[in-house]
């Protein structure tokens, strides 16, 4: 009739839910989705890289691209408005966003934490809770430092070494002064003298007699050296509640969803200070959607959860960020309500 509503335009939904599943399609080469961790890219073969598992991923990287030349051809088509799509966003940047987002790395600095997500049932109503529970160890201690020289020797037994070592030098260098002194000399440091006389008499003379000395007097005892650290432990440990959205759940069937942009319900101990500020960084409506994939009971999650038209361009390049990781995400759950 007249009066009738015009109906969706499923052609256009069919190529956007076609390119959600490529994309997540393409993820799955280099992020392991159920562990939460990074793929090894390019994948090893027998003979080097996967040759064929690179040109896999270089081929439906080609068809995404080719699907979206199809939808952009089609919403130029139906008159749809101009602006920015999260199906326009190129897939290396979206690759690079997605598993920066996805990926959490078990230990970050000193603090090392683990996360659960919680689920509050209210008959119909559902609150998703992240607990966060961390534990930190900080030392503190003190460093001490000890020098012991032994020797079978005592002390006066060994100056008097040391006293007979140099007499036998003095008489021994007297011999060759007598005997020997109208020839040329060559110190250990280069220098030559005309004469032993010279030489004797010399500043090079001085220093080799003090090194051969202090040679010997080392020789007599060795040095012990002992460090020692005294160490204290101080154990900080929390746990704290943050919630991430609110929504309705019938069935397998999800609506009426609400962000709470992982506000803090609950916390025991001492919660970091910077965790506030860490959490404000992150998305909270792609933190649901990765919830929702992993949850076998959601089976069914409408595209209107966004809150724009999907013919509607979105209002920023955060936002159709955001979108294109919902759409990714939630590839295999999404349905269109008409």
């Amino acid at each position: 009739m007249f009066f009738d509503e015009p109906k969706a335009d499923r052609r256009y939904q069919q190529l956007l839910l076609a390119m959600a599943h490529k994309q997540r399609q393409l993820l799955e080469y280099k992020f392991d989705w159920q562990n939460r961790q990074i793929r090894q890219w390019p994948p090893k073969g027998f003979f080097g890289k996967d040759k064929k598992a690179i040109a896999c991923y270089e081929q439906d990287v080609r068809e995404l691209e080719q699907l979206k030349a199809m939808t952009a051809a089609h919403c130029r088509q139906q008159g749809y408005h101009r602006g920015c799509f999260w199906w326009t966003i190129p897939w290396d940047q979206l690759e690079t966003w997605l598993i920066c987002d996805l990926y959490e790395p078990k230990e970050a600095g000193p603090w090392r934490w683990a996360r659960s997500w919680e689920l509050d049932r209210q008959g119909e109503s559902c609150i998703l809770l992240l607990k966060e529970e961390g534990h930190c160890s900080n030392f503190s201690g003190r460093r001490g430092y000890e020098y012991e020289e032994l020797s079978k020797y005592s002390k006066s037994e060994q100056e008097d070494m040391v006293r007979d070592y140099n007499k036998k030098l003095d008489n021994y260098e007297a011999m060759q002064l007598l005997f020997d002194n109208d020839c040329l000399v060559r110190s250990s440091y280069g220098t030559v003298f005309a004469s032993r006389a010279d030489y004797m008499f010399s500043a090079d003379h001085y220093l080799e007699r003090w090194d051969l000395e202090e040679s010997y007097r080392r020789s007599l005892y060795t040095e012990h050296h002992t460090d020692t650290l005294t160490v204290q432990s101080h154990s900080i440990h929390y746990e704290c509640l943050l919630a991430v959205a609110e929504f309705h759940s019938r069935h397998d069937y999800v609506d009426g969803i609400s962000l709470l942009d992982f506000a803090m319900v609950a916390h025991t101990g001492r919660v970091p200070e910077d965790l506030e500020s860490d959490y404000a960084e992150k998305d909270a409506a792609v933190a649901l959607a990765g919830f929702l994939a992993d949850r076998p009971e959601f089976r069914r999650i409408p595209v209107e959860m966004l809150g724009r038209d999907i013919t509607d361009g979105a209002a920023s390049y955060a936002e159709a960020m955001r979108q294109a990781e919902f759409y990714t995400c939630l590839a295999g759950k999404l349905i269109f309500v008409d």
